[in-house]
């Protein structure tokens, strides 16, 4: 199957899930993410709305400015929100990865995702999920959901088709 490379169109997108990397370093390539343990695709998502990273501002102003003055601070990186149409297994699988305040091993309950657009390009970073909840009434207008939010721990690494 072909790339989609129609920009008016998200058909295609997806959304992956692997272990924390070793040594906590984000991968820069979908073919180094791919050999993380565990990595598998989310499956029946139905949205994905990215990862807003938003810079903070440092006020540099001083008593001899007329205006105040900023210069980029530290970066929000934001976070990822999806929806999955409900089934047992996925729900399951999502709510295991949910952090435990308990977790005492090197990513605290972190792991690493990977959305890959219609192109072949994306974005590859490391979070935990942040939030998890079912919703909807289970009827043919309204489908039983799965709305996580992800919370970004770090870069946000982008990565090309030529990657």
């Amino acid at each position: 199957m072909a790339a989609n490379t129609d920009p008016m169109s998200d058909y295609g997108d997806t959304l992956k899930m692997a272990a924390f990397p070793s040594g906590g370093v984000t991968p820069t390539t979908f073919t180094a993410f791919d050999g993380l343990a565990g990595a598998a695709e989310i499956a029946k998502c139905r949205a994905i709305d990215p990862p807003e990273p938003t810079a903070g501002d440092v006020n540099v102003s001083h008593l001899k400015t007329k205006v105040h003055e900023y210069i980029p601070g530290r970066a929000e990186p934001g976070t990822l929100s999806f929806d999955v149409l409900y089934d047992e297994a996925a729900f399951a699988t999502l709510y295991a990865a949910t952090p435990d305040v308990s977790d005492a091993t090197a990513g605290r309950g972190r792991r690493t995702f990977a959305s890959v657009w219609p192109d072949g390009s994306g974005q590859i970073f490391i979070g935990y999920i942040k939030s998890i909840k079912r919703s909807g009434t289970g009827t043919n207008d309204d489908p039983l959901l799965i709305n996580v939010t992800i919370k970004v721990s770090g870069p946000v690494n982008f990565v090309s088709v030529t990657t």
